[in-house]
């Protein structure tokens, strides 16, 4: 059995195989009760075809609507015990049901062409025959096999139900029973007569229709504006309002709480996934990975400020400041404190060891024109929250 998604409704489809007339009825009888485990794990809405090779031969007669009289042959046993099983299911036999030419009827042909008999058949739930266009054999179908293919054309549309329309609330027609009311809503409907009452044509029909259609949209109309329109009476008047506000409000809870579940389920799908790549040696997808769902997308600050904070706009003025900024960086009197003197003999120790502290390698910082970014340290995709900081990247620092 295979299913297929399909519109309106699923496929279900059950291919099968009886055995010849030398198996006993035991056999038969096992076979039939497989196929009835398999349509109980099918959907009731799901659209149902059981097709395959019966080794039964189901007649030309029609018997109930499970079997049309288009059929071939003599029904025999074997088509009798079909037949129950396609009436306990509420199927048809759509080989039976088109007037074709019998060589469009017979699927199996004896060695030599002895004979010809109607042994394979499609069937389908009685509730989906409108969908059968034609069911037919293809006795020239190249397949290597004594048998012929059989093949259905289905289309499945269902039928387009027009639910009323909401007229909304009716006129409060008691009304009218009042003296005042009842004169006013005979006005009404008098002048706005008089105003619309004009023949377009002499045609005699046309007058009626016009005259109809005159009569209508002044009472419309006048009820409107002198009728009022009654409460719509509630499904259970016994509900308040505040339970209605209660329904609301746990419908609300429930969303949430399925959003967390679905969001919880979600990242520790994406998590397992993550591990797995990283097992395998699969580091530059599990990172692109963990760069693509937890990733946190910050703006990077792209501005200049001068030595007071000031934000410098001008492109002359931020040309300036670098150039302050580069030369601060590398100005004369730092590189002087760098020189290294040579030793003198006072300067080693009873060992022989100059005590004279080189100062050939000296760090220093100075004040970058740029604010500091914040740059993201990633190390294992799994580890606890701490494993995520977000540092402040230090005043550049120069080694000499």
């Amino acid at each position: 059995m295979i299913k297929l998604k399909s519109v309106p409704n699923d496929i279900a489809i059950i291919q099968a195989y009886m055995p010849t007339t030398q198996a006993n009825d035991e056999e038969i009888e096992e076979i039939y009760e497989k196929i009835e485990e398999l349509i109980s794990l099918t959907n009731s809405k799901e659209n149902l075809i059981i097709m395959g090779d019966w080794n039964a031969i189901v007649g030309e007669s029609t018997d109930g609507r499970e079997v049309g009289k288009y059929g071939l042959g003599t029904r025999n046993e074997r088509g009798d015990r079909l037949v129950e099983f396609c009436r306990q299911h509420d199927l048809i036999i759509t080989n039976t049901l088109f007037m074709n030419h019998k060589r469009r009827r017979y699927t199996f042909k004896m060695p030599g062409d002895i004979n010809r008999y109607q042994l394979d058949y499609i069937m389908v739930k009685n509730r989906y025959k409108n969908q059968i266009k034609s069911s037919k054999s293809y006795p020239g179908a190249d397949i290597d096999s004594d048998h012929n293919l059989v093949m259905i054309k289905s289309v499945l549309k269902f039928k387009k139900l027009e639910r009323p329309k909401n007229k909304g609330p009716e006129w409060n027609l008691c009304q009218l029973k009042q003296p005042e009311v009842r004169k006013l809503f005979e006005k009404k409907c008098k002048e706005k007569f008089d105003t619309k009452d004009k023949p377009m044509t002499d045609d005699c029909n046309n007058n009626i229709e016009h005259r109809w259609r005159c009569i209508k949209e002044s009472i419309i109309q006048s009820a409107e504006e002198v009728l009022t329109r009654g409460k719509p009476t509630p499904k259970r008047e016994w509900i308040t309002m505040e339970i209605v506000q209660d329904i609301e409000r746990r419908r609300l809870n429930k969303i949430n709480r399925e959003a967390k579940k679905a969001k919880e389920m979600w990242i520790e799908k994406n998590c397992e996934e993550i591990d797995n790549m990283m097992k395998y040696n699969q580091q530059d997808k599990a990172y692109k990975l963990i760069k693509r769902y937890f990733n946190e997308k910050k703006s990077q600050c792209t501005h200049v400020k001068d030595k007071e904070g000031n934000l410098l706009i001008d492109e002359i003025a931020i040309a300036n400041r670098w150039k302050e900024y580069v030369e601060e960086l590398y100005r004369e009197e730092e590189n002087n404190d760098l020189l290294v003197e040579n030793p003198t003999d006072g300067d080693f120790d009873s060992n022989g060891s100059s005590v004279v502290e080189q100062t050939s390698r000296k760090r220093f910082h100075v004040e970058t024109p740029i604010p500091v970014n914040k740059y993201k340290v990633k190390t294992q995709p799994f580890g606890d929250t701490s494993d995520r900081k977000a540092i402040d990247t230090q005043p550049p620092m120069i080694k000499i």
